[in-house]
C-alpha cells in the first residue's frame, strides 16, 4: 500500500508531552478480541527531555500471530528515522508499506524525497482484517501540554505502490 500526504505544523508552543503521532497504520480487530496499538505510526516528540527541539519519527513494532503467547517487539529502524522538525513549513510524506502479516514485509518512508526509511522484515500479525491508514494529531493520554499543537495536512493519497 502506498499513502502519501504533506503536513505542516504551525507556529506556536513547543512541545511538552511525550509524543503525538500524526499518521498511524490501524487494524480493527476480529470480533471479540481487543483492539492493539497500531503496530506503525509516524510522530512528532521533543527531541529529548525539556528540549526546545522537536523531531519526527517513525516507529515499528512487530505484533504476534492473533491468538498467540508470544510478545510484540519494538523494532530499531536505525538514525534517519528521526527527522528534524521546523514549526510553519511543510513536510511530504510518502509511505509504502507491506504487511507481512506474520511474515515479511516491507517499510518505505519518503520525507520531501529523501528516503528515511528502508526496512524489510516482519511488520504485523495475521488473522486482522480491516487495516487503514489514520492521519491527525494522535496525542498522549500520559503526559499533559499538547493542547496549543495545530496542524493542517493536504494532498492525503492512497493507493497501491507501483
Amino acid at each position: 500500500m502506498r499513502a502519501s500526504f504533506t503536513i505542516n505544523v504551525h507556529p506556536g508552543l513547543l512541545m511538552t508531552h511525550d509524543w503525538c503521532g500524526i499518521c498511524q497504520y490501524n487494524s480493527r480487530p476480529n470480533p471479540g478480541e481487543r483492539w492493539r496499538n497500531p503496530r506503525f505510526a509516524i510522530g512528532m516528540k521533543p527531541r529529548a527531555r525539556n528540549s526546545r527541539e522537536e523531531v519526527f519519527y517513525v516507529d515499528l513494532t512487530t505484533f504476534p500471530t492473533a491468538g498467540s503467547q508470544e510478545q510484540s517487539r519494538h523494532v530499531d529502524l536505525g538514525p534517519k528515522a528521526i527527522l528534524p522538525l521546523k514549526q510553519d513549513r511543510p513536510y511530504a510524506f510518502v509511505i509504502d508499506f507491506v504487511d507481512g502479516a506474520g511474515g515479511e514485509g516491507l517499510l518505505k518512508v519518503r520525507v520531501d524525497d529523501r528516503l528515511i526509511v528502508d526496512y524489510a522484515g516482519p511488520t504485523g500479525y495475521a488473522n486482522f482484517a480491516g487495516c487503514f491508514f489514520a492521519y491527525g494529531l494522535y496525542r498522549s493520554p500520559w503526559w499533559p501540554g499538547c493542547e496549543g499543537l495545530t496542524a493542517s495536512f493536504a494532498d492525503v493519497v492512497e493507493g497501491t505502490a507501483s
